[in-house]
């Protein structure tokens, strides 16, 4: 019996309904140091394809390692429908055409290298600007009162040094452009998250356009809209899992065992079996990246399986940035926060990123 295209959006609505669920379900009991699914995979299936939610990071080192998978622009459904409402898209549909999340191959290996070079001279820019971090925070530190206050603002001005140097845009027009985003990444679309970034992109530049598509200048502005999409959440959330966990003397150590970024997707472009499951091309993946209920990572030690910057071709880009910025956020929080803060934050679930919210 042949589907209506009614029928058909149907079953599709209910299948994502259904990875969604299964998606919050699991996530939503993660804590600081690990997840507690209830099971390690969860096969929905439909007519053409399935979807495979990952709990294991065993298996999920294998997938992401692996040639049968490739990225996917899981945002491009929604931002095709609306665009075809009339919304003006047109900053961030470009941005997520050009991102290197979704690369691969040449394209990839491309963008990969010129951001490698922007990357080390940003690390050595922010810790030179360690000092004028320093006295920002000092001159500020009695309207701080909680961790996430304290990190957020910490992030929003080391993007917007960052993204100020690569565009040559001013500092004051960043930082407004930083106040209207909103984090993009959940296990379902979000338009209005998706439209509050592009009018972020569109304050940035104002009346003009950013730089052709690979041009040097062009690479320096898709990773400046890269640190305001991909860059600003998950370093908010590993900053303050170290401060409500209590450990402000090691922050970079404690990225192996919160792993700010939960899971990934992939999509499955070649036959490929493992762990009793078979995959076939066109199947989506959601691997996890949380080390999974008492496996999470000692504090102190080094954890050589961690997932907590992902692995294989598209491992984070940004490792080492990252890193440099928990260190400047110890050393201020040693410098100015010694005493700790008022007010308290604890974690919330809240998509693909870990998240905290102040309480009352």
């Amino acid at each position: 019996m042949v589907q209506t295209p009614i029928q058909e959006n149907n079953m599709k609505l209910k299948m994502t309904l259904d990875v969604v669920k299964t998606l919050d379900k699991g996530f939503n009991k993660r804590v600081l140091t690990e997840h507690a699914s209830d099971c390690p995979v969860k096969v929905i299936s439909c007519d053409n394809h399935q979807e495979v939610l990952v709990f294991d990071v065993s298996i999920s080192r294998k997938i992401l390692t692996s040639k049968a998978f490739s990225s996917i622009n899981y945002f491009k459904p929604g931002i095709e429908h609306l665009a075809k409402e009339g919304e003006s898209i047109n900053l961030i549909s470009n941005f997520y055409e050009q991102s290197i999340l979704f690369k691969e191959g040449k394209e990839h290996d491309e963008v990969k290298k010129a951001f490698h070079y922007l990357l080390e001279d940003l690390s050595d820019g922010l810790q030179n600007n360690k000092p004028l971090i320093m006295k920002y925070f000092d001159k500020r530190k009695k309207r701080i009162s909680s961790p996430l206050i304290f990190t957020n603002t910490l992030i929003q001005l080391c993007a917007g040094l960052m993204i100020s140097k690569l565009t040559s845009i001013p500092l004051k027009r960043v930082f407004h452009a930083l106040s209207l985003r909103r984090n993009v990444f959940f296990s379902h679309f979000h338009a209005s998250r998706h439209l509050a970034s592009n009018d972020a992109f569109a304050y940035l530049y104002g009346a003009s356009n950013p730089p052709e598509e690979y041009t040097h200048e062009g690479h320096k502005h898709l990773l400046a809209q890269s640190l305001i999409i991909m860059g600003i959440d998950p370093l908010v959330g590993e900053i303050c899992a170290n401060i409500v966990e209590g450990n402000t003397e090691n922050f970079i150590g404690g990225v192996d065992r919160h792993c700010p970024t939960s899971f990934v997707s992939r999509l499955c472009v070649q036959p490929y079996s493992i762990a009793d499951l078979e995959f076939n091309p066109g199947d989506i993946c959601y691997t996890s990246l949380l080390p999974g209920k008492n496996e999470g990572c000692p504090s102190g030690s080094n954890n050589s399986s961690s997932l907590a910057f992902g692995v294989g071709v598209h491992t984070c880009i940004g490792k080492r940035l990252s890193l440099v910025i928990l260190g400047i956020a110890q050393e201020v929080m040693h410098n100015c926060f010694r005493e700790g803060f008022s007010g308290q934050s604890v974690i919330s679930p809240d998509g693909a990123f870990l998240a905290f919210r102040d309480t009352e």
